[in-house]
């Protein structure tokens, strides 16, 4: 059983290796994307209000854009990137907490004004190939969850020889034996931890037909109009902030043709670690809150859902959780190149034989 669980361990592992690398790569670079970026446009931590939602309503509004939403750049808290159009375009901007557009960019760019950080998301998440590309990401983490699982069952040796995975080799790295040996003792406790954060990211992959297995349409709030003075979208922001003391803003959706409500989501007390809150409030566009549901008061394949970003980049465990999740990427890159340079010596061997 472990011999042959070696041998589809290896051949896995070498077919799918580079496009592994590539993956992992990509998601080091992206795991304090928004951190650095803030840092780059020279963001001040700040704490978000009403009046910082409408200065940047305002901002970008006067420039000829129409606001669908306005979210928190997910890095420094105070920073708001503005989801708006213009004509059948789409637009995103940052500005920062006192209404100064930092910048402004085409969602169809590639390159400039941060648009680099979103085109190295997507070829993380779906290859730039939409649907495709994810069905493509999922499928690889299917495979590489099944290597890291044959690789345990590899690693796994009789209870007398835990020795291989308890205790560093005491020979140089220089020899194959050693490399192996190396490769054995990091893959085996590595894989305990990457096991269900490459799961959770396959899951992640599979998102729309996870939610459709395990999320019951939400209910549309319909209202004919307002009972009274339509309320400015900050002004709905902080009712919402105030109906879950201690919250923080997260995002509001704004559609000034159709929308009878404000939908607001924060942050909450009592919510799991993430960037991103999952309490929402519907705020009528006259200010009366129509409904609001903490994070907490859901079902729990919603909530298992929910919780899968944050779980897939360790956001669930604050900054610790963050950084651990970050150095068990870089392990995997020192564990594949382990792989690589044992085949590459046995190949060399191999061919001086012959």
């Amino acid at each position: 059983m472990a011999l042959m669980a070696r041998r589809i361990h290896k051949y896995l592992a070498l077919t799918f290796a580079l496009f592994w690398i590539f993956q992992i790569l990509t998601g080091l670079v992206l795991h304090f994307r928004y951190d650095i970026e803030d840092r780059l446009l020279g963001a001040l931590p700040h704490e978000v209000d009403g009046a910082a939602i409408d200065r940047a309503l305002q901002v970008v509004s006067d420039r000829g854009y129409t606001v669908d939403s306005i979210w928190i750049s997910g890095g420094i808290e105070g920073q708001l990137d503005v989801y708006a159009s213009k004509g059948d375009q789409t637009f995103t901007a940052r500005v920062d907490h006192d209404g100064e557009l930092l910048q402004i960019r085409n969602d169809a760019q590639r390159i400039g004004d941060g648009a680099l950080w979103e085109t190295l998301k997507s070829l993380h998440e779906d290859l730039l190939a939409g649907t495709t590309g994810q069905i493509l990401i999922g499928a690889s983490g299917i495979l590489l969850v099944t290597t890291l699982s044959l690789g345990l069952v590899a690693g796994w040796r009789r209870p007398g020889q835990w020795r291989s995975i308890t205790s560093a080799p005491k020979f140089k790295l220089t020899s194959r034996a050693s490399i192996l040996a190396w490769h054995r003792l990091i893959g085996f406790w590595l894989s305990l931890l990457l096991l269900p954060i490459v799961a959770a990211g396959v899951l992640l992959a599979f998102s729309s037909q996870v939610e459709q297995l395990l999320i019951a349409p939400e209910v549309e709030i319909e209202r004919d109009k307002a009972l009274g003075e339509v309320v400015p979208a900050g002004q709905a922001v902080d009712r919402a902030l105030a109906r879950f003391p201690g919250s923080r803003f997260t995002s509001i959706d704004i559609d000034r043709e159709s929308a009878s409500s404000y939908f607001v989501t924060v942050h909450a007390p009592g919510e799991i670690p993430r960037s991103y809150g999952k309490t929402s409030i519907a705020v009528g566009i006259d200010g009366v809150i129509l409904k609001a549901r903490h994070a907490t008061d859901v079902p729990f394949g919603e909530a298992m859902v929910e919780a899968l970003y944050p779980f897939h980049t360790g956001q669930i465990g604050w900054w610790p959780g963050r950084i651990l999740a970050f150095l068990a990427g870089c392990a995997a890159l020192v564990l594949i190149a382990l792989a690589l340079v044992s085949w590459s010596r046995t190949r060399r061997r191999s061919a001086r034989r012959s």
